[in-house]
């Protein structure tokens, strides 16, 4: 008696952790992670606020420019934004306390993940570059020139239509799911691929892992 009152317990148990799984993967949420790793001031500036040093990595706010998606960076400068953004958007960094503003640009297809490594933000010039911008997104193929070394693609997160996104295939190496080399020539509009690559400042993608979704 005991152990079939276990079971419906154990199911919805089960049913609610699937309900609240954090992750962006097949949901259509974006999400931009990463780390502050440093923040560098000028002369004058690092005079005015030697209260706030810049080990100070907590209580960030990160915010992606024209959407509501948000968060802070904690103790160790790590922080996590997610929403439903994509394409060529503007990443602020502000902390009112100590005058801290920088700001990047990033392109992430909808439903992908980019994660920013040690973020170095620059008070004075209000810049932000991370050391490796990694991306990792499903897509469609929208269309190839394989004389060109260019892929353009939509996130698969859509139904229809999107933001364009170019990957440079003279980087790229392209296989299908038993790791075998398919050939540019192979690839056909609508073919779904999984992307993992490096995102740079121009919206574009390079050095990238392209795996082909064969039926």
């Amino acid at each position: 008696m005991h152990r079939r009152q276990w079971i419906p317990l154990v199911l919805v148990m089960l049913l609610a952790s699937c309900a609240t799984d954090g992750g962006s993967s097949g949901t259509g949420i974006t999400s931009i992670e990463g780390n502050v790793a440093t923040i560098q001031r000028d002369g004058a500036m690092m005079a005015a606020l030697m209260a706030a040093p810049t080990t100070n990595l907590a209580g960030i706010t990160v915010t992606v420019e024209g959407t509501s998606a948000a968060a802070e960076t904690d103790a160790g400068g790590r922080f996590v934004v997610r929403g439903t953004f994509e394409g060529r958007s503007t990443l602020r960094f502000a902390r009112a306390a100590d005058a801290v503003t920088a700001q990047m640009t990033v392109a992430v297809p909808l439903g992908g993940t980019m994660t920013l490594h040690d973020v170095q933000l620059d008070v004075a010039a209000e810049t932000a570059v991370a050391d490796n911008r990694h991306a990792v997104f499903d897509a469609l193929v929208q269309e190839t020139d394989c004389v060109g070394h260019t892929l353009s693609l939509v996130s698969a997160s859509h139904e229809e239509g999107g933001y364009v996104y170019m990957v440079d295939l003279s980087t790229t190496f392209l296989h299908d799911g038993s790791g075998t080399a398919v050939d540019c020539t192979q690839l056909r509009a609508g073919d779904r691929i999984h992307v993992e690559a490096t995102s740079q400042p121009d919206g574009s993608f390079t050095n990238a892992d392209v795996g082909v979704e064969r039926g």
